[in-house]
């Protein structure tokens, strides 16, 4: 009879049962407990990890965070699965939650040592859990004024950042709160509401609150308008360039004359497009495709702030905002077509990817 894989896996490991194994357990969740015990000191400083009888256990330099789960003991899975509420719910939190699960362990583990069943333990603590969600109702209290409300979120983030950057923090997230004050969605309002963005080579008090859409893209021209406070807008669900043929074909210029007309007639085409636009008073232009050099120049100097190479889907949230309809040629943009916003403005920034990008920010 052939060995199964699960026979094979297991040949060389000893099961515990009983007592044993769950104070096996117990000790792996006590170990992720110190692991993580030292996150909450000071940044920057070597930590000690002192038990209450003195001798200390562990010694660390940097920082750490658990993110994998190499431990198969089901007390240590516990422990890591404690973590998916306060990352959800608040971000944060994490290593106090590690360190509480632990303790609760340890103080279970006596518990069961003094003869206490396991199922009236797990009864007891759901009970302390119900009490102490009714004793934080109890003691809870809305903020009396603002300066309370910034002590609070202040509070909150004084471990990860200093001074500066914390007061900074705090005026901000206040902000954005404010912003979704009475708005319906529950848990999911500021997961669906609000947007994260990380710039690279920027500081962390270069951070600010944007009530608006923000899409990493360039502008055509560097001479353009690259703030505006309040305008009209217009989406081109297409391109802005000369048409080319869909088939191969040679043809041959006996004249620079005949060269020089066809190169006429292409700009006088994209004269007529430029001239449209202008007579509907389009300040910005946000274009799917490309756009030819000969029209960014005409764009530029009817004072038309132009974007290309637009996802559909930034140009439907785009639309939305602003109230522009998406069209396909821009010889048939009517004025219903156009939509408004209170203000846009790009920001240079540095990417890997891109020397020198820039950010339109509007919103309607």
């Amino acid at each position: 009879m052939v060995e199964t894989e699960h026979d094979v896996a297991l040949e060389d490991t000893d099961r515990l049962h009983g007592r044993s194994a769950l104070v096996n357990n117990v000790k792996a969740a006590t170990a992720l407990a110190g692991a993580v015990r030292s996150t909450l000191g000071p940044r920057g400083l070597d930590k000690m990890l002192v038990e209450d009888g003195g001798p200390a256990p562990g010694y660390q330099r940097r920082r750490h965070r658990p993110r994998g789960r190499k431990g198969r003991a089901p007390h240590r899975e516990v422990a890591h699965l404690d973590l998916v509420g306060p990352r959800r719910a608040a971000r944060d939190g994490t290593p106090t939650t590690v360190i509480l699960t632990s303790e609760l362990l340890q103080n279970a583990l006596e518990l069961v040592r003094s003869g206490v069943h396991p199922s009236i333990i797990m009864n007891g603590y759901q009970i302390a859990l119900a009490e102490s969600l009714d004793e934080m109702g109890r003691i809870s209290r809305t903020p009396r004024d603002d300066s309370e409300l910034r002590a609070v979120v202040a509070t909150s983030i004084s471990g990860k950042v200093d001074s500066a950057v914390g007061r900074h923090l705090t005026e901000i997230a206040i902000e954005a709160a404010e912003e979704l004050d009475g708005e319906d969605g529950g848990h999911d309002l500021e997961r669906m509401r609000v947007k994260r963005l990380l710039i690279k080579d920027g500081g962390t008090l270069d951070s600010e609150v944007v009530r608006g859409l923000v899409l990493p893209k360039s502008r055509m021209d560097v001479a353009s308008p690259a703030d505006a406070d309040g305008g009209r807008i217009a989406i081109i669900d297409g391109g802005m360039e000369s048409p080319e043929l869909e088939l191969d074909a040679s043809i041959e210029v006996t004249s620079t004359e005949a060269l020089r007309g066809f190169h006429e007639r292409s700009r006088e085409r994209m004269r007529e497009q430029v001239d449209l636009l202008a007579s509907l008073e389009i300040d910005l232009l946000v274009v799917r495709d490309g756009i030819a050099e000969d029209a960014t120049t005409m764009l530029t100097d009817a004072g038309i702030t132009c974007y290309r190479r637009y996802d559909r889907e930034d140009l439907e949230l785009l639309s939305r905002i602003t109230g522009a309809a998406m069209v396909r040629d821009a010889r048939r943009v009517r004025a219903e077509d156009v939509g408004t916003y209170t203000h846009a403005r790009s920001v240079p920034t540095r990417e890997s990817s891109t020397p020198a990008s820039t950010v339109p920010r509007g919103g309607r």
